[in-house]
């Protein structure tokens, strides 16, 4: 905690410790870290039947192709948290993945992937996000809850 309980002193070193944990580079860094060894991953918290079940809430149609709505916001979080990925750069790493799981190769000039994030929602990021927040409430140590 950055602020001590009312009545004692600032330890100035460990509030120093605190605040370089939360620099830009260092949390850069660490998306980094958890990108390259593959745990920033929103199956984490979600898994496609998940994603798609609100889509359905929503009426959302699509068709069951690569890039179903689960793939593409993921694609798309991953792609937000890099540092300005194109979309053939995203759709290569999809690549990756895919052949690493022995499936075929999409087309890596990352057009469709595009097109699919396009299609995407704005409520079901809206939604999603919600439930982040929710997961987030309940999850979170008090200590780092602020009010």
């Amino acid at each position: 905690m950055i602020l001590p309980p009312r009545g004692q002193s600032v330890d100035t070193d460990q509030r120093a410790e605190i605040r370089k944990t939360l620099e830009p580079q260092v949390i850069e860094q660490r998306i980094e870290q958890l990108m390259a060894t593959d745990q920033m991953r929103l199956s984490a918290l979600f898994t496609d039947d998940d994603i798609h079940q609100v889509c359905s809430d929503l009426k959302i149609k699509f068709r069951r192709r690569e890039y179903t709505p689960a793939i593409t916001l993921g694609l798309f979080v991953s792609q937000s948290l890099s540092r300005g990925d194109a979309c053939s750069t995203v759709s290569t790493q999809f690549n990756r993945d895919r052949k690493r799981d022995r499936l075929v190769p999409v087309s890596e000039d990352g057009s469709s992937y595009c097109k699919a994030r396009a299609k995407l929602p704005v409520e079901l990021i809206d939604i999603l996000s919600q439930r982040v927040v929710e997961i987030q409430k309940t999850k979170a140590l008090n200590q780092w809850k602020w009010n």
